[in-house]
């Protein structure tokens, strides 16, 4: 939960506020006709009182609303233009609270939304909000050591892949994904740079050990999101 709020300079005090879904929320746009706009993580964009922070006018893009709106006049008309898209970057990196809208880049699409007054144009409709299933790999014995070792290290994968390993819609989420289970395919992705051409980094300086040391605390996040009914951790001979 996060909050809009309209603070007064001169005495030092919120007018209104309003509560506002999610942490990673867009940018705000003040205009003359008494109106603020913002964007949300859930996919709605508001339109508010400016004096009041009366909720005027919203709507559904489908996907999160992240961008910063700007205005414009064209030929004496009005427009408001605001970007949308999946969360990349730092938002994307909150873990559950960024995934628990459902937006996946791979599924979802980035778009400049434009809006005026006498507008009658409908934007093609989005995909639904995709929820995460983890992979149950129940013949995958975790290795509770290398797990504790992996949390270390999965830190390089965290921006993109997310906190605790919840994708919050930038990068797959590795939880239900099948390459951590093949060892070969997972070096040849990290390690080896085979996935650059798409965006993945190459993690080349990472040694046999911590590779399969990521693969372990892979598989315990993804085991703690699935029936208890699996086998738990195992602990390393000391």
């Amino acid at each position: 939960m996060s909050v809009l709020k309209a603070w007064d300079p001169k005495t030092q005090r919120a007018v209104w506020h309003v509560d506002t879904k999610g942490i990673s929320n867009g940018g705000t746009l003040a205009t003359a006709g008494n109106l603020v706009f913002q964007g949300l993580a859930d996919g709605y964009l508001h339109a508010y009182a400016a004096n009041t922070g009366e909720d005027l006018w919203s709507f559904f893009a489908g996907v999160a609303i992240t961008g910063v709106p700007i205005t414009y006049s064209v030929d004496g008309k009005q427009y408001i233009t605001i970007t949308s898209g999946p969360p990349n970057g730092a938002p994307g990196a909150f873990g559950t609270v960024s995934a628990q809208w459902g937006w996946v880049s791979r599924i979802h699409p980035r778009r400049l939304l434009t809006f005026t007054l006498d507008g009658s144009a409908k934007i093609p409709p989005t995909p639904p909000p995709q929820k995460v299933v983890p992979l149950a790999a129940p013949n995958f014995k975790i290795d509770r050591a290398k797990a504790n070792a992996g949390a270390h290290e999965y830190v390089r994968c965290q921006l993109c892949h997310g906190l605790a390993a919840v994708a919050g819609g930038d990068a797959p989420d590795l939880r239900a994904s099948s390459v951590p289970l093949a060892p070969d395919a997972f070096s040849a992705i990290v390690r080896g740079g085979a996935l650059v051409s798409r965006g993945m980094p190459q993690f080349a300086e990472l040694t046999d050990e911590e590779l399969d040391s990521i693969r372990h605390y892979l598989r315990s996040k993804a085991r703690e999101a699935v029936p208890s009914t699996l086998p738990p951790p195992v602990s390393s001979p000391h």
